[in-house]
């Protein structure tokens, strides 16, 4: 009798786990395009939707829709060792980073557009690093600038100053900025050497922007 009830037991246990969920069962919420989601008068405070248009939650406040953020890396890194630097007195140079040299990227926040340029598309502050070195700087003191260009125009200094040093020798800069940024923004990391036109080998260059 005791071998029989198992077996009954583990019988209806089996074809309860096989069984399909009926998906017309599960508790949805609205799902909307983004249009629609606008078009929404006087939404309820607290509201959930499911905005099919970029596929993400949102949550209805005092005021306007937010987005409801997940656990997910919102960062974009390029990074290369070696390549050439070429210089000019005064004369701002992209960094030689492509999208050939990307090593982490979220493709629903940023593009890579161009060498060294980089394209937002979702507002918020973000956070822009920049790093550059060379084997061969020569001694001297010599004038150095890394700067953040946005949508072209010169916005911030990673660095900047004079690299004193006695003899050519390994050197390198590096730094960190903060800004409120639209989507559509182009972010460009750019340099100044002041070495006498002379083309440097690169070491290490680097990029690194997130979405904070």
């Amino acid at each position: 009798m005791k071998l029989y009830l198992s077996s009954l037991i583990f019988t209806v246990w089996f074809a309860f786990s096989q069984a399909q969920i009926d998906p017309n069962s599960i508790m949805g919420i609205p799902t909307l395009t983004t249009t629609e989601i606008n078009s929404i008068s006087n939404p309820n405070e607290g509201s959930i939707v499911y905005n099919t248009t970029d596929e993400s939650l949102y949550l209805r406040n005092a005021t306007s829709w937010k987005k409801l953020s997940v656990d997910e890396s919102k960062t974009v890194i390029l990074n290369r060792n070696g390549g050439s630097l070429p210089t000019a007195i005064n004369t701002f140079y992209d960094l030689p980073l492509t999208n050939s040299h990307v090593t982490t990227i979220n493709n629903d926040y940023y593009t890579i557009s161009g060498t060294s340029e980089i394209t937002i598309l979702q507002q918020g502050n973000y956070l822009i690093s920049g790093e550059l070195s060379t084997t061969n700087m020569p001694a001297g003191d010599n004038k150095y600038i890394l700067a953040v260009f946005i949508n072209g125009s010169r916005r911030g200094y990673l660095s900047r100053g004079f690299a004193s040093i006695p003899s050519r020798d390994f050197w390198g800069t590096t730094g960190t900025i903060m800004f409120s940024l639209n989507a559509n923004d182009v972010i460009n990391i750019r340099y100044v050497l002041n070495v006498n036109g002379a083309t440097l080998n690169a070491n290490f260059s680097n990029i690194g922007i997130t979405k904070i």
